[in-house]
């Protein structure tokens, strides 16, 4: 849950879902939140819905809770999405930077994130593969924990997935 006119793209508040489908949130501050359900794992992130049941925060429907209230009965419908693999290749790749762990990320360009961010480690010939991408707008970078040796640099490319992309091009280079 995100607290409407919050500017943070990462929620304020969890629930867990339970078994039956049934969730609850306690202690919440009285006000307006954007309700955002994200199935799956970090690794590969399942299905993903605003309330009541929309891809886009812009049309969710915002729950008001008042001092002391108990929301309930809320029907979140959580639409089933056809996913996409996003494949590519890093430029001027060389074996030397296998040896820093890049990894290839995907992050939502729609503003909230949390729900949309894909990750996946380079193989050695410089391929990656992201599985399980939901459609949408995004940006794409190479990410490298550096030990601070050499700086390395990447240009984010804004890719748009309603579809297999499998010749998704990103540059990776020492400063």
């Amino acid at each position: 849950m995100n607290r409407v006119g919050n500017k943070s793209p990462v929620p304020t508040d969890e629930a867990e879902v339970q078994p039956d489908g049934s969730f609850c949130a306690h202690d919440l501050k009285p006000g307006k939140y954007l309700l955002v359900f994200r199935g799956g794992s970090e690794e590969a992130p399942g299905p993903f819905a605003f309330f009541p049941g929309v891809i886009k925060a812009s049309e969710a429907t915002e729950v008001a809770v008042a001092p002391g209230e108990t929301v309930s009965h809320l029907l979140f419908k959580v639409p089933s999405l056809q996913t996409f693999t996003v494949g590519g290749k890093i430029s001027s790749f060389n074996k030397s930077e296998l040896q820093v762990k890049p990894k290839v990320m995907l992050a939502s360009a729609d503003g909230f994130v949390l729900a949309q961010v894909y990750g996946a480690d380079v193989v050695a010939d410089g391929t990656f593969a992201l599985r399980q991408v939901l459609p949408g707008k995004y940006w794409a970078a190479v990410i490298i924990d550096s030990d601070g040796s050499t700086k390395w640099a990447t240009r984010k490319v804004e890719v748009n997935v309603d579809g297999n992309v499998s010749d998704l091009n990103l540059e990776l280079f020492a400063e």
